[in-house]
């Protein structure tokens, strides 16, 4: 989209949302592939509280010859699959207003109105906590980070479609066979963080949340394709959690290579070389990289990671939705024997990489 049709978009918004006494134009987000996003502000009368939401506009197709690339049909995709998924807490929520101006207007591209998320993408996390000096993560943070994510996937396998407004943890459902949907664009730049809560799940770090399914396909309805829907997304998580273990967004991309494995008597092949081989040597020879991370971590995610011919290795969401939890109920300051692993430390590590300037 050229500088021109952007200021052009801002001016049009503006214009329209302040037509509206409930709405104010904020800023400007960010642009993607197919959309770009825009800060609105909503309040349902002067004693009501603000809240944010976004809206994401189709880009102006310049090129009404690739139907591969169509920006509209991207945004309307994206809607159909997030109106499936609608309840899934690990998944960004659509919005629906009545007489909104968009619509009042009769806004002339595709558009989404989601859910505000508001401490930004994984890889911007990343980037601030290198730049702060932070070297590595807790074990017991990366756990966490790895369930939200699994969650997310789960939303994706067994999507919730709830009407009622509410949203529920995603587990995979007994007895029900996984479907849903691959996400096919799921990295580091479309998992968001949210707020930090209270207790629970996300007591001392904020909940993660999936977003942008406009390159997102349909599992066909046989179980072959459902199971690999489900593992082009364990495998795209796994890609996601080697960038937060070597906390470098383009450390995948910089050395290509495959490790081998052995768990349980079986050798696995993964491209997760990472981390389980150094210059130095390989694991579990005594110069492994990042020697704190904790091996069991380090073998899931070598599993999400597996090479084509080792796929059934990889990890279904079922188990993945037990042993994660379990590391999180069992593996606690004590287990890691190291203060860096306590809940406050956690927390205000969390605190320090997303809030503080």
């Amino acid at each position: 989209m050229t500088r021109e049709l952007e200021q052009e978009t801002i001016r049009l918004l503006t214009e329209y949302f302040s037509r509206d006494p409930r709405f104010a134009f904020y800023d400007y987000v960010a642009s993607g592939s197919y959309g770009s996003t825009y800060r609105i502000q909503y309040r349902e009368n002067e004693n009501s509280q603000i809240t944010d939401f976004l809206i994401k506009l189709a880009h102006q197709d310049e090129d009404e010859d690739d139907e591969d690339e169509d920006p509209q049909l991207m945004i309307e995709t994206e809607r159909n699959f997030l109106r499936a998924m609608r309840g899934g807490e690990h998944i960004s929520r659509l919005i629906e207003f009545n007489d909104d101006p968009l619509t009042v207007h009769q806004f002339p591209r595709s558009w989404l109105a989601l859910e505000w998320i508001p401490n930004g993408t994984v890889i911007n996390f990343i980037r601030k906590a290198r730049d702060k000096g932070v070297t590595r993560l807790p074990n017991r943070l990366l756990w966490r980070l790895f369930l939200c994510l699994v969650r997310g996937c789960c939303g994706m396998s067994w999507p919730r479609n709830r009407q009622d407004g509410r949203t529920e943890t995603e587990l995979p459902i007994p007895g029900v066979p996984a479907g849903g949907f691959a996400h096919r664009d799921l990295h580091t730049s479309n998992v968001l963080f949210g707020d930090l809560g209270i207790a629970g799940e996300h007591g001392i770090s904020p909940i993660m949340k999936i977003i942008d399914f406009g390159l997102t396909e349909m599992a066909a309805p046989t179980p072959a394709m459902a199971q690999e829907a489900m593992d082009a997304n364990v495998q795209a998580i796994g890609k996601v959690m080697i960038e937060l273990i070597t906390l470098n967004p383009r450390i995948i991309y910089e050395r290509e290579g495959t490790f081998v494995f052995n768990h349980l008597g079986q050798d696995i092949e993964t491209d997760a070389h990472l981390i389980f081989q150094s210059e130095l040597g390989m694991y579990p020879l005594p110069f492994r990289p990042y020697e704190w991370l904790d091996d069991w971590m380090r073998v899931l995610v070598g599993m999400c990671r597996a090479s084509p011919a080792n796929a059934q290795h990889i990890p279904n969401l079922q188990s993945l939705s037990v042993w994660i939890p379990y590391a999180i109920r069992n593996r606690d300051a004590r287990f890691y024997g190291n203060r860096e692993e306590s809940d406050v430390f956690i927390r205000q590590l969390m605190c320090h990489i997303l809030f503080d300037a």
